[in-house]
């Protein structure tokens, strides 16, 4: 099936493609209930109304006429996609519990994003925006984000991808009161992050069988518990005791920004341990009930 919406140019992409745990999700769904989403009637930028103002007459009436069924188009496109970002939520969550009652379909409500993109001819990036977008802002958030006349879907991509609250705060601070375009946006964020976006890098291959996979976890997983023992934890080196023995005058507005963003890729990584202690979990139940019933076949033999 073809894909029917065309997408944006989103890079820096965000290297996270997953659901959200279920504290996540319902503290989502509770915020979501709140308020309902409106079209507003949004102010023309100042720019844009100079422009059609020196139009000639012909010219500055169409445009005049077109103007608020652009606006209406932008503002209908940044609405659905927060509406699609809570029904894809709530599928999460309404799957996860058929799920629990129908366990073959567990693989099915783990993937539900990928399934529901291919039902709906959709690239599975679309649902995931949509879905972290309403993981990144409350509906009142959001209905004040797009009550900025400069705001467009684009520019909501590129606040998404700004790998953490500090630059996306500033970056939103910037549309609204500089009327940066997209393109200054990417380039602001490419700037922050020296060109590299933020978690970017060849992706590791996907394990060729179980045994790999495994490998793989317990290798790395010690790897990254090393990494975070030694600078937060070990007798030679902490961060918060570091940080409590640097003179006043050294600490900055950066050494704060950093702080911030070590900690939510920290619990970024946290949400992905969790989901994937989940799945070992119930892998091990799996094999284990192979196992037990294995030997109990093999003792009514014996018998």
């Amino acid at each position: 099936m073809s894909e029917r919406e065309p997408q944006p140019n989103t890079e820096p992409q965000s290297d996270t493609e997953s659901t959200s745990d279920d504290e996540t999700t319902s503290e989502a769904e509770a915020t979501t209930e709140t308020t309902e989403l409106i079209r507003v009637e949004r102010e023309i930028p100042e720019d844009v109304a100079i422009e059609i103002e020196n139009l000639p007459r012909p010219l500055k009436e169409r445009c005049e006429k077109i103007l608020p069924l652009v606006d209406d188009t932008v503002l209908t496109v940044l609405v659905n996609k927060y509406r699609i970002g809570e029904h894809v939520i709530k599928a999460g969550s309404e799957m996860d519990e058929y799920a629990a009652n129908i366990p073959t379909y567990r693989k099915i409500a783990d993937r539900h994003v990928e399934h529901m993109a291919a039902a709906l001819g959709l690239h599975k990036r679309t649902l995931y925006d949509c879905l972290r977008l309403v993981q990144t802002y409350s509906r009142e958030e959001y209905q004040a984000l797009i009550s900025s006349p400069w705001i467009t879907w684009e520019h909501v991509i590129y606040l998404l991808n700004a790998g953490g609250e500090p630059l996306r705060a500033e970056m939103q601070q910037k549309i609204e009161a500089e009327g940066w375009s997209p393109k200054e946006v990417q380039a602001a964020i490419h700037a922050h992050w020296g060109n590299r976006r933020q978690g970017s890098g060849r992706l590791p291959a996907v394990p060729k069988n179980i045994d790999v996979a495994l490998h793989r976890l317990t290798k790395n997983g010690v790897t990254f518990t090393r990494y975070v023992d030694e600078a937060c934890c070990c007798d030679k080196f902490d961060i918060a005791t570091k940080i409590g023995e640097t003179p006043p005058d050294e600490i900055t507005d950066q050494t704060l920004q950093q702080l911030t963003e070590c900690k939510a890729t920290i619990e970024s990584v946290g949400d992905s341990v969790r989901k994937g202690k989940q799945s070992l979990q119930r892998a091990e139940e799996r094999v284990e009930q192979v196992l037990r019933v294995r030997a109990e076949q093999e003792s009514e033999k014996g018998s």
